[in-house]
C-alpha cells in the first residue's frame, strides 16, 4: 500500500511539473508576441505620426482633384474618382472608391463624410474604414460631420423651404428642423455635435432678412432666435461659449444664448474666409481698383490680433489656429495668428490648394503634393 501511495504522489508530482513548464512555454510565447505587437505599433506610428518627408512629392493619379482637407491623422485628397487618406509623412492609409457626379467631403476629427450635392446619399469614412452608409429621399444641399460622428444635412423639403436633419453614426435620425420661409446658408456644431447654431436667409417687406437659431439634438424648441437685418450670413463657428456669424458685409459676434455684442463691418469686398480652430477667424479683403488685398485675424471677442496688407491677389489660404498660410500667383507667405511673416517659398509649381498643419505646409499642384517648412 505504501509503494502504491509513493507511485500515485510521483505521478502527481510529474503532472505538475509538466502542466507548469507548458504555463511558462505558453506565458513566454505571449510575451513574445505581446513585444513584438508593441513593437509593430509603435513604427506603424512613428511612419503615419512622424514628420518624415521622404514620401514627397506624392505624385496623384491624373484624376481632377475636388478636395484638399486635414483630419486627425493627417489629410486627405478627394478627386472625382477617390477618397485617399494620406498620414503626415506621406504614407497613403487607405483609398475609397467615389462615383459621384458632385462629391463632397466635410472632415472633424477622425471623420470624413463623403456626400454628393444634389444626391441622396453619403458615407462616413476613417483612415481605417467605412462607419456608416445612408441613402436618403430628400436631395442634399449641404452637409457636415461633428467629432462625435453625428451628420447634419440640409435637405431639400417638398413641403418646406429647406430643413435640417442629423443622424448618427449609426445613421438613426435623432432630430430634424424644418425651415418654412428661409433658406439654411450654413451650420456649425456645438457641444461636440449635440446640437448647432444655424443661418438662415429669406426676405421681409422687399428686404433681406437674415436669423440666427440655436438648436439643441436632445430638444424641440429652438434655443435663441436672433434676427441681424438687411445682412445675408454666409459662414458660422462657435467657440468658447462665443458665436462669429460671417455676413456679406459685416462680422457679427453674440454669445451663446443669441445676443449680440459687436458689430463690424467689412473694410472692403470680402473674397475669402478661414474660420480658424483656438478662437481665431482669418479675412481676405480686396480693393479691386487699387488692387491690394488687406487680411485681418479676429479673436471670438471681435478683436482684431493681425493685419497684413499685400500689393497682390491671394488665391487661396488656411489656417490651423496656430499659423496662417496664404496662396498668391508668386508665392506662399507663411504667417503666425499676428500675421507676422516667418517664411516666404516662392509659388513655382503652379498650386490650386494648400493646407497648413502644426509647422509644416502641404500643397496640390500639376496633380503632386509637396511638403514645406512654415518657418
Amino acid at each position: 500500500m505504501k509503494k502504491k501511495l509513493n507511485i500515485d504522489i510521483y505521478r502527481k508530482t510529474k503532472h505538475r511539473q509538466a502542466f507548469n513548464r507548458r504555463v511558462k512555454y505558453i506565458s513566454f510565447i505571449v510575451l513574445i508576441l505581446i513585444f513584438l505587437v508593441f513593437i509593430w505599433i509603435f513604427f506603424i506610428n512613428q511612419k503615419i505620426y512622424s514628420q518624415d518627408d521622404s514620401n514627397f512629392p506624392i505624385t496623384l493619379s491624373e484624376d481632377s482633384v475636388v478636395g484638399f482637407e486635414k483630419n486627425e491623422t493627417g489629410f486627405v485628397v478627394l478627386t472625382n474618382r477617390n477618397l485617399d487618406f494620406y498620414s503626415l509623412s506621406g504614407l497613403k492609409l487607405r483609398s475609397v472608391g467615389n462615383t459621384a457626379i458632385s462629391p463632397s467631403i466635410d472632415s472633424c476629427g477622425d471623420h470624413t463624410l463623403l456626400y454628393e450635392q444634389g444626391g441622396t446619399s453619403y458615407s462616413i469614412e476613417k483612415s481605417s474604414q467605412t462607419i456608416a452608409k445612408n441613402i436618403l429621399d430628400s436631395k442634399i444641399m449641404l452637409a457636415k460631420v461633428a467629432e462625435n460622428g453625428n451628420v447634419a444635412l440640409v435637405l431639400q423639403d417638398s413641403r418646406y423651404i429647406c430643413g435640417l436633419v442629423v443622424y448618427d453614426k449609426s445613421s438613426n435620425q435623432i432630430f430634424k428642423w424644418n425651415s418654412a420661409e428661409n433658406i439654411i446658408t450654413d451650420f456649425c456644431f456645438t457641444n461636440n455635435g449635440q446640437g448647432c447654431v444655424a443661418l438662415t436667409m429669406g426676405a421681409k417687406g422687399g428686404y433681406a432678412k437674415g436669423t440666427i437659431y440655436g438648436l439643441n439634438f436632445s430638444r424641440k424648441d429652438e434655443l435663441f432666435k436672433t434676427e441681424i437685418g438687411n445682412s445675408m450670413p454666409i459662414g458660422v463657428k462657435v467657440s468658447g461659449g462665443s458665436v462669429c456669424v460671417n455676413c456679406e458685409n459685416k462680422l457679427v459676434f453674440m454669445d451663446d444664448r443669441g445676443s449680440i455684442f459687436k458689430e463690424i463691418p467689412h473694410p472692403d469686398r470680402l473674397m475669402k474666409c478661414v474660420m480658424a480652430p483656438n478662437n481665431y477667424s482669418v479675412f481676405v479683403f480686396c480693393d479691386e481698383l487699387k488692387e491690394k488685398t488687406n487680411l485681418i485675424v479676429y479673436d471670438k471677442l471681435g478683436s482684431e490680433v493681425g493685419n497684413l496688407k499685400l500689393d497682390e491677389k491671394v488665391k487661396n489660404i488656411d489656417s490651423d489656429g496656430k499659423n496662417v498660410v496664404i496662396l498668391t500667383d508668386d508665392s506662399i507667405i507663411c504667417c503666425d495668428m499676428q500675421l507676422k511673416i516667418l517664411n516666404n517659398v516662392e509659388n513655382k509649381q503652379n498650386v490650386d490648394k494648400i493646407i497648413c498643419i502644426d509647422s509644416f505646409g502641404y500643397d496640390i499642384s500639376s496633380n503632386r503634393i509637396h511638403k514645406f517648412l512654415l518657418h
